[in-house]
């Protein structure tokens, strides 16, 4: 048994205002969208590098879609000592497994994504991954806009306020219009707002004083707060001083759970799927 880390993430969809003449994929829900895209076989590049993305053909009576991001890489290996014992290339591929719950609810449209120092990071990757999916289907017109974003730990926010009370010159949200409501949140009736009164999908707000602010009211911390564990966008602060900067996506959550690599009866990505709740933090049963 070994302990394999999944780094969690939400997955964000706002509604094109103007879709495409004809849209084969607009009577889509955003359940069935997410269902679509990570269905979808997809190759790119990122960096220079070639990455795969291989879809889990379904498992009956399961509500996650799993699937496989790898990236083709190259190591210098020597032929037997009969051959000289000479250099050659060898190519190989090294995949991280991915699983997504695309259902709408509370704790919904989550990705988790698994970390592999030598496939690269899920931060960087899995917002290129989006792109390149949602390339796939562009000549025939995406039904929504799709974005992601880390899920993080608001606490270390709050951390940084009270470690730098009275010295923080900036706080800046980069918010993407959420796709979920409920009537009786503040921060939802205002990114609501934004949405239909301004048909806004991203939003950019910054709160700024060179002698310093107060980032511990209620309405910069609930905000923080809502952006960093819901998923939907991204803090940063500086405050005073020699590189004093804080960044919500330094805080992401991940969850760390014991799995069998070398299981041969049951692959890596069979037992993600049969853990499903254990990776997206959610108690069992």
């Amino acid at each position: 048994m070994s302990e394999i880390l999944f780094e969690q993430f939400r997955l964000n969809l706002r509604s094109r205002k103007q879709r495409t003449l004809f849209g084969k994929y607009d009577d889509l829900s955003r359940e069935e969208w997410i269902g679509k895209l990570f269905s979808t076989d997809v190759e790119f590049t990122h960096y220079g590098s070639l990455y795969h993305y291989v879809p889990k053909p379904p498992t009956k009576g399961s509500e996650v879609l799993i699937g496989r991001l790898g990236r083709k890489t190259y190591s210098t290996k020597n032929k037997p000592p009969e051959a000289g014992l000479e250099e050659y290339i060898n190519e190989t591929w090294r995949a991280g497994v991915i699983v997504v719950d695309p259902t709408e609810h509370k704790d919904g449209q989550k990705v988790a994504m698994q970390r592999l120092g030598d496939v690269g990071s899920p931060l960087a990757l899995l917002p290129r991954l989006i792109q390149a999916l949602d390339d796939q289907y562009a000549s025939d017109g995406v039904p929504f806009f799709t974005s992601i974003n880390p899920i993080g730990n608001s606490r270390k926010f709050k951390k940084f306020v009270k470690k730098n009370r009275g010295k923080i010159t900036r706080v800046t949200f980069f918010l993407d219009v959420p796709n979920m409501f409920s009537s009786d949140d503040e921060y939802d009736k205002e990114m609501k707002a934004y949405r239909d009164k301004d048909h806004a999908q991203k939003v950019k707000i910054e709160i700024s004083n060179p002698d310093g602010i107060d980032a511990s009211s209620k309405r910069v911390s609930y905000t923080a707060e809502k952006a960093m564990e819901r998923g939907t966008g991204k803090v940063t602060a500086k405050a005073m001083g020699k590189n004093n900067t804080f960044s919500s996506q330094k805080t992401q959550k991940n969850v760390k759970i014991q799995l069998d690599e070398d299981d041969s009866d049951t692959p890596l990505i069979d037992q993600a799927e049969a853990n499903s709740n254990r990776i997206f933090g959610r108690d069992e049963g």
